[in-house]
């Protein structure tokens, strides 16, 4: 009778976690689901009720030794299954960062190929590097911008850009280090750039200048162009 009464619980508890989530959980139900699996048959409501109050809390069960919690009266498959949890937390946000920075895509990201591009070019040529909404680079491409025809250059870099698909853009420059990037004027040439890929639907991420000893991005001084 016993053994039926604890699997109509846990079949109820289960149920109840499928239709509104492990967050409808108190914290001694949470860890009363966890014990499910290293202690098939018992009442393991009681247990998780009594190792919260001897631990202190939730975390202070999780963070308890194997041989704590075999002290407590676990057995050692339940110790070790309890005492793993934060492990296997750490494993999914370790993966979960990972994932993150594989889809970054922020200027860092192609420091290298904006520097390999850049480097033998001259403050006439613009990078434009293309990538869509997953990090993925759609393309290079490097324009000649005519300074007396600012017109001529926006038509020039609309035309890239919409043929590329793209649905995100890195502009890169090179410039000497006497030039600031807070340069005024150069930021209104900038902000050019940016109406039109505000017109053409494209995410401007960041503009980038590679100097003679490394690269400055507007995004990481946090300078923002018009929209």
């Amino acid at each position: 009778m016993a053994d039926n009464h604890n699997t109509g619980h846990r079949g109820r508890l289960k149920k109840r976690v499928m239709e509104y989530g492990i967050e409808s959980l108190e914290d001694h139900e949470f860890l009363e689901m966890l014990l499910f699996y290293a202690i098939p048959r018992k009442n393991t409501n009681h247990i998780a009720h009594n190792l919260i109050d001897h631990f202190g809390s939730l975390k202070g069960v999780f963070e308890a030794s194997v041989d704590s919690l075999k002290e407590f009266g676990l057995s050692e498959r339940a110790a070790v299954w309890i005492n793993s949890i934060l492990y296997y937390s750490e494993i999914y946000k370790l993966l979960f960062t990972t994932s993150k920075n594989e889809n970054d895509i922020s200027a860092r990201r192609f420091s290298e190929l904006i520097t390999e591009k850049l480097k033998s070019k001259t403050e006439n040529d613009m990078l434009l590097i293309l990538v869509d909404n997953v990090g993925t680079l759609v393309q290079s491409s490097m324009i000649s911008v005519n300074k007396n025809d600012p017109l001529e250059n926006i038509r020039l870099f609309c035309q890239v850009v919409s043929a590329s698909k793209a649905s995100n853009i890195i502009l890169a420059v090179k410039r000497d280090r006497g030039k600031m990037i807070t340069d005024k004027i150069y930021i209104s040439d900038i902000e050019l750039y940016s109406d039109a890929l505000y017109v053409l639907g494209v995410n401007f991420l960041d503009c980038v200048v590679l100097l003679n000893d490394g690269l400055i991005s507007y995004r990481d001084h946090n300078i923002a162009f018009r929209r």
